[in-house]
């Protein structure tokens, strides 16, 4: 098939991998994309949609881990390290974090065995219920608020709106597993995009970059191409059998006239966005590992939350992406990512962050004299995906208009936050593949066209 890949920005992979700065890799991405950001791959699994997709295309993805998740609880300084392989393991975690008696942790392992055994069919039912009316069947105060604060501490959207059948997408029924890109060229999540990008190319397909989306050439009912513009406002008018929109779902009105398509089609594209977040991230450039305050240099490539209080709020964490990402720094230098996401304007962010911040220092005592250059980071919405934990209903993969495929992270198919977009993308080149071997001619002229 013949591929050709249209980006608006100046770098392919966006929202999903990472920019340029300096020497160093930026995850959280670029300023002007709209979608799923993180700085972290979860669940790049084997027999995960992501490694599904690496696998079918022949993605040459390397990656560190897994690695798990460190808690740090203030006031009091308690630190455990999330495990799920075991409640002795989980114990600790379930006990610091999410004020679980231990006694209790096994009961907490066999409702997550419960979940995790629910077949796709009553997980799609079970969207309908929500937390405020499931976590009350538990008949455990204690176990109920445990399950709320998971979810809390997994982006949800207020706990109590909690999609029940969403939560065991994305929780129970993956095993959550987190890693690290470390590729030869490039640093960080940029490490997730780029192996797919050299198929492309390597396979006669082409990308083009700096071309902004101008409108979606469309005739009786059928998607014919896109019109783009460049840098310099020069248009191109691109044909194609097929058109693949990686956008979110209800940016296409501003490309598509809203009478062509079915107002409940709307609907659904719209069902994400008041579960909208904003992203702000603090970035240290730093001379060298920083060492703990045990004094022993710090080799943890897993990510650090903070919670704050007694109900445990989220404050936030950081991580620091080249003790795995060689290119995620310069030979010889580091960098320390910290992020909070929330519904927050850019004040309150900061806000969050300067208090992670002052945690951060305090656990590296002297981690100021390595800081060479410190930059703070606002992404505005969506960044985050909270409609993750949503029960609403997103568009479906095959668009609203012949021959239009929504592959996105605003997509309704099965799978954990991260997988969304690779198991759309995998069931919308199934459906081009069948449709055109059974035209009964070679497999040629296809253009696969994506917007951002």
């Amino acid at each position: 098939m013949d591929t050709l890949l249209i980006d608006e920005n100046d770098l392919v992979g966006q929202p999903g991998g990472a920019v340029p700065y300096n020497g160093y890799w930026i995850d959280w991405s670029h300023r002007d994309a709209r979608g799923t950001r993180d700085c972290l791959m979860v669940n790049f699994r084997e027999g995960g949609y992501g490694w599904m997709a690496a696998e079918r295309c022949g993605a040459q993805v390397r990656s560190i881990g897994p690695t798990e998740l460190k808690a740090h609880v203030i006031p009091g300084g308690q630190i455990a390290i999330a495990s799920t392989d075991s409640p002795a393991a989980a114990a600790p975690y379930l006990s610091a974090v999410l004020a679980l008696p231990e006694a209790k942790v096994a009961k907490f392992f066999e409702i997550r065995k419960e979940l995790k055994e629910t077949s796709p069919e009553e997980s799609i039912r079970l969207r309908d219920v929500r937390f405020a009316e499931w976590l009350p069947t538990l008949g455990d105060d204690e176990m109920a608020a445990a399950y709320r604060g998971l979810a809390t501490s997994m982006y949800s959207i207020p706990p109590e709106e909690t999609s029940l059948g969403r939560f065991i997408e994305n929780y129970a029924k993956p095993s959550l597993r987190v890693s690290v890109a470390d590729d030869d060229e490039v640093g960080g999540m940029q490490g997730y995009m780029e192996p797919f990008a050299r198929v492309i190319r390597s396979s006669g397909g082409e990308i083009r970059l700096n071309q902004k989306l101008l409108e979606m050439s469309v005739t009786d009912g059928t998607a014919r191409g896109i019109l783009v513009r460049d840098e310099r406002g020069f248009v191109t008018e691109i044909e194609a059998d097929y058109v693949i929109y990686a956008g979110i779902a209800y940016d296409l009105e501003n490309y598509v006239s809203k009478e062509l398509i079915d107002e409940s089609w709307w609907q659904r594209a719209y069902s994400t966005k008041k579960h909208e977040l904003p992203t702000t991230a603090l970035y240290l450039g730093l001379k060298e590992i920083p060492r703990k305050r045990d004094g022993v240099l710090e080799d943890w490539i897993g990510w650090n939350r903070l919670l704050v209080g007694d109900d445990r709020t989220y404050g936030g964490g950081w991580f620091i992406p080249s003790l795995a990402s060689k290119r995620s720094a310069p030979e010889g230098k580091h960098l320390l990512e910290a992020v909070y996401g929330g519904p927050a304007s850019y004040g309150n962010g900061k806000k969050a962050l300067d208090t992670l911040l002052e945690y951060i220092k305090a656990y590296y005592p002297g981690i100021e004299s390595l800081i060479e250059w410190q930059q703070v980071q606002y992404h505005t919405s969506p960044s985050t995906t909270g409609w993750s934990f949503s029960g609403s209903e997103r568009v479906p993969v095959q668009g609203p208009l012949q021959g239009l495929f929504m592959v996105s992270s605003t997509s309704e198919v099965q799978g954990s936050y991260q997988e969304i977009e690779a198991h759309a993308a995998l069931l919308a080149a199934d459906t081009i593949l069948e449709q055109t071997s059974n035209m009964g001619q070679p497999v040629a002229q296809v253009s696969g066209v994506v917007g951002r």
